[in-house]
């Protein structure tokens, strides 16, 4: 991890709760739980309610990251990513693939029925990273440790929104709950559970109040309605979590994990108490939410099987770009680059034996130079290709790909400067 000053990680953290709203407003019931391809907002707000296997990928690794950062409840995020994986298990596929686009209102795949060997790649990188993920979660803490971090993350982007007189009542409350977050983040979250639950109330109850001392003129549909709202339903979940998880018992010293409470619920059963004896052991909602886990996590590992050979060009030693499945054909081009998005794909199928290791090496290494820097050659120089295996993939200290992506967010950096434009360039379906 690189070092950063607090403003920089602070900047980081607002850009990622940004970032998790997408996903958090647009991956919903309407579209079946799938995100949809991007959201236009100029010249009119649209949603393109297709989606690709990447876009799924994505959408279950971003609620993965809205748990780690604190922005979702452990409850939330098993629910969301259950609902998704139901919505996959309903899909048409073929021999184990998702097909490259579907309409997310009518789950009907859309023609040309395609099977692209880097969606799947993706997909199944996503699925395998969800599924340790989920394992994890079972040895976590029952209130995340960030949970405090990521109420500090939405309320700062709600301080961004206030206006610049807010009333006296709707400071004083934003700065309570800026020095009691302010505070947790200097000296460490609460250490047991009836701290931790008094602290949650405290704020939830600030949190309510916030909504109702913003101005009476606020426009419902703008961003401090919206964020003051989200902070109170993320206070609000993470304490009915709590609850659910601990019932009325508050016996343990520290924040136990899942499998702790439910040793505690094994010990009741094994000697009963006044409770087990009346058939209803303490919590049987942490047993239960270990059964959701086991019950994901094989669900991810039967979704993420895919059978590669039919898109494997032997003579060759590469991957084709994908299979026309109506035209019964596969595709004569090949993912020919080390540099490419498609190396997540190569990288997956050498390990799970299903491509042999020397198709590592008979990916192209192309390079080239630009002030000093040497690096590989790409088809577009887009950052999707350089970067998008990253986010799944271990990266190694001086090694070739970590000098080329380093070296291609430098160039991008300087070409935005240069024609006066935003950087990161990838390809978009964006107006």
């Amino acid at each position: 991890v690189p070092d950063l000053s607090v403003d920089q990680l602070a900047f980081l953290r607002v850009a990622a709760r940004r970032t998790w709203r997408f996903f958090a407003d647009l991956v919903g019931p309407e579209d079946n739980w799938l995100p949809p391809d991007n959201f236009q907002e100029y010249p009119a707000p649209v949603i393109a309610s297709r989606t690709s296997p990447t876009n799924i990928g994505m959408a279950l690794l971003a609620d993965l990251a809205a748990c780690d950062f604190g922005y979702l409840c452990a409850g939330e995020f098993l629910q969301r990513a259950g609902n998704t994986l139901s919505t996959m298990e309903k899909l048409e596929r073929y021999r184990g693939h998702f097909y490259n686009w579907y309409d997310t209102r009518t789950l009907e795949p859309l023609r040309p029925q395609y099977v692209s060997s880097v969606d799947s790649g993706n997909l199944a990188g996503s699925l395998l990273t969800l599924q340790a993920g989920l394992a994890e979660l079972k040895h976590q803490p029952v209130l995340s440790s960030n949970a405090f971090q990521g109420l500090q993350d939405t309320l700062q982007v709600l301080v961004e929104h206030l206006p610049a007189l807010p009333t006296p009542d709707l400071a004083k409350q934003v700065k309570f709950l800026q020095d009691t977050l302010h505070s947790l983040a200097l000296d460490g979250p609460p250490q047991t559970l009836v701290a931790a639950d008094t602290l949650l109330d405290e704020i939830h109850r600030t949190a309510g109040g916030l909504v109702a001392w913003l101005p009476a003129d606020i426009d419902i549909d703008g961003e401090l309605y919206y964020w003051a709202q989200a902070f109170d339903q993320q206070s609000r979940a993470l304490q009915d979590d709590l609850e659910l998880l601990l019932s009325e018992s508050r016996h343990f010293s520290n924040i136990p994990t899942l499998m702790e409470l439910a040793r505690a619920s094994a010990v009741d059963t094994a000697a009963p108490s006044s409770a087990a004896a009346a058939g209803s052991p303490r919590y049987k909602g942490a047993v239960e939410r270990l059964r959701i886990i086991d019950d994901l996590v094989d669900r991810c590992r039967e979704l993420a099987v895919m059978d590669f050979e039919f898109l494997y060009d032997a003579s060759r030693g590469l991957l084709s770009i994908g299979y026309d499945v109506g035209e019964r054909r596969r595709d004569p081009s090949c993912y020919d680059l080390l540099a490419s998005e498609a190396r997540l794909a190569s990288f997956l199928l050498i390990a799970q034996g299903q491509v042999p290791q020397k198709h590592w090496f008979a990916l192209g290494r192309l390079l080239t130079s630009h002030g000093g820097d040497v690096s590989l050659i790409s088809w577009s120089g887009s950052m999707f290709e350089y970067l998008m295996p990253r986010l799944i993939m271990p990266s190694y200290a001086i090694t070739l790909l970590e000098q080329t992506c380093k070296a291609a967010v430098s160039r991008q950096i300087e070409y935005g400067r240069q024609r006066a434009v935003p950087w990161g360039i990838s390809e978009s379906c964006y107006n």
